[in-house]
């Protein structure tokens, strides 16, 4: 998951919007953030986690880092997703070694890392799986994205954290932040109340915002019967999507991937009215709270505040169905001013007055030729940043 977008409300959704003094800016919404990703990374689990990824350390070609950074080249994803890295580091710690690389990392420093990365990643679920309570409507939300076997049910590579029925059976939308975050962080008392409090009014921040507003004025007007009809929708879904119907199809995990959008999106294209424009609301109020408090969160708590890209050259905007989108290239002026190839979900600055919002990377490709490397980035754009960080 993995990116969606920016903080801008979704073109096309037909709620009434509440009024102006009631919606927190974007900017709000940053702060709250950022200001929870300083409070982890404060904490002893998050410093030791960070220290040996790729981009943070001295070098990438032996130990820990050495072996991430194979994994980031392998397509592992290590710089977009570092707070989701468990699963891709057991699929891919197996892979085989580069005859470039160099010493491999001491087996006990490796599991003692691996068990720090649990750490993290089990904090960041109970905070993510915590924010989820706060969504209108919350726990019975009749979306066909939850049915089993849906994408956004299943743990698989590539994907958010899960949403389970047991998640939702947990009484979380009564409960202040749970305090097994701070413990799995090895947080200070000072800390866990920071944690605490920064959770909870990034939970508000996410309540206030556009989107999440807008979904709470759909689900105000469910009648019973558009409920019975996204249950129904959601039943075909998980019927489509059993484990037999899943491996029959295929014995592949892309493929298998694939298919399970497919069901989903077949059965989504059928709703029409109130029942489609749940959906919709759903769908963008859960995309909003990924790209804020995983994508971004992560990317700040683990990596720091954006990095200033100097002479970006042919800036280009546009929209897609999630937000707005920026390309620019950038040519190699000085490879020591800051790391020349931008990781995949970095989050960087423009130095043009133009562009005021954070970019977060999410495509890039190379081009060489008689004038030199340059370097061509797309990005979403998030709306607000600039208002709420310091440049």
């Amino acid at each position: 998951m993995t990116g969606h977008g920016d903080t801008s409300p979704r073109p096309g959704l037909d709620c009434d919007r509440p009024s102006s003094a009631m919606v927190p800016s974007g900017a709000a919404l940053w702060r709250a953030v950022s200001d929870l990703a300083q409070r982890w990374a404060a904490t002893p689990v998050v410093r030791r986690f960070a220290a040996d990824l790729p981009r943070n350390a001295s070098q990438r070609s032996r130990g820990i880092s050495g072996r991430l950074q194979e994994m980031e080249a392998g397509g592992a994803g290590i710089s977009a997703q570092p707070l989701r890295l468990t699963r891709t580091v057991q699929l891919m710690q197996n892979m085989p070694r580069s005859p470039v690389s160099e010493a491999a990392p001491d087996p006990a420093k490796w599991k003692a890392w691996f068990g720090t990365a649990a750490a993290v990643e089990i904090a960041h679920g109970i905070t993510t799986a915590w924010l989820r309570s706060r969504m209108p409507g919350y726990p019975m939300l009749p979306a066909p994205q939850l049915a089993p076997g849906a994408p956004w049910t299943v743990n698989e590579w590539g994907q958010p954290y899960p949403w389970t029925r047991e998640e939702r059976r947990q009484g979380l939308q009564f409960r202040d932040p749970p305090s097994e975050i701070t413990r799995y962080l090895e947080a200070s008392p000072p800390g866990e109340r920071q944690i605490i409090d920064a959770t909870r009014a990034l939970g508000i921040a996410l309540q206030g915002s556009a989107e999440w507003q807008c979904m709470e004025t759909v689900v105000g007007v469910l009648t019973e019967s558009v409920r019975a009809e996204l249950r129904q929708a959601g039943k075909k879904v998980s019927e489509r999507l059993s484990d037999a119907a899943v491996q029959k199809h295929s014995q592949r995990a892309d493929q298998q991937s694939e298919y399970r959008r497919t069901v989903l999106e077949e059965a989504v294209a059928a709703l029409s009215g109130p029942a489609a424009e749940y959906v919709r609301s759903f769908d963008t109020a859960n995309r909003l709270l990924e790209t804020v408090a995983s994508d971004v969160f992560g990317q700040l708590a683990i990596y720091g505040q954006p990095t200033l890209i100097s002479a970006p050259q042919d800036i280009d905007l546009s929209s897609e169905i999630h937000g707005r989108l920026l390309s620019f290239t950038r040519p190699l002026i000085d490879p020591n001013e800051t790391p020349f190839h931008l990781q995949m979900g970095s989050l960087v600055w423009l130095d043009d007055d133009l562009i005021p919002d954070s970019i977060q990377i999410i495509r890039s490709e190379v081009s060489i030729s008689a004038v030199g490397e340059r370097e061509r980035y797309s990005g979403k754009i998030l709306s607000g940043t600039g208002e709420a960080w310091e440049r």
